[in-house]
């Protein structure tokens, strides 16, 4: 078990090591790869059981961009501050789910579901957050947004995955758009398990 376990954490080494050729930047001193890190290798804790993260996103950790939040627009989307970037920021759309309309220019589309989704996004981040951003294979969308995957560290200072997270706590529906379905099968099931249980804006 120990050989295995310095094998694990010999491999994550290695990944810190590259992450930082590849994007010239310290990726090692990110809290958030810190913290994914120690999820992964900790005996007591292991990756999966952060339960907010795919356990595949530890293999993501050369392609995280650090930035700060500016703004939430509504429940999917934010403006972020990222670095030697606009300081106004860019528009980032989460990859794979879809909260329902708050701000929509055509105010008969806005719901009060929307409202709610938007509300919980501003709770968890609010200006000046640190979120890190990973990208798949198609980096922006028709409306020249970026498409990511948002992490960014709660209370407690674990990992989370904000589009996860959104459809665990019933905040969203999965919304695949090809090519980006690296987490298709674990947001199909974060979906149907948040609807099957009422969480959220699935309640009764």
């Amino acid at each position: 078990m120990k050989f295995f376990s310095g094998l694990i954490k010999g491999a994550l080494a290695g990944v810190l090591i590259i992450s930082a050729a590849f994007c010239g930047k310290n990726v090692a001193n990110y809290p958030l790869v810190q913290a994914l890190e120690h999820a992964y290798t900790s005996p007591n804790k292991p990756f999966s059981g952060t339960n907010h993260v795919p356990d595949d996103s530890v293999e993501a950790m050369e392609n995280l961009e650090h930035g700060t939040i500016v703004r939430v627009v509504d429940g999917d989307t934010l403006v972020v501050s990222v670095i030697n970037g606009d300081d106004a920021g860019i528009r980032v759309r989460l990859i794979g789910v879809d909260t329902p309309e708050s701000v929509n220019p055509d105010a008969a589309k806005n719901t009060d579901d929307g409202k709610v989704a938007s509300n919980f996004t501003k709770s968890l981040l609010p200006k000046g957050t640190d979120v890190w951003l990973e990208y798949d294979v198609s980096a922006k969308d028709k409306y020249d947004r970026y498409l990511a995957y948002v992490y960014f560290m709660d209370e407690k200072g674990n990992p989370v995955m904000l589009n996860r997270y959104l459809l665990q706590e019933g905040m969203a529906q999965t919304m695949t758009v090809p090519p980006n379905v690296k987490y298709r099968d674990v947001f199909a099931e974060d979906y149907h398990t948040a609807r099957e249980n009422g969480v959220g804006l699935w309640a009764e």
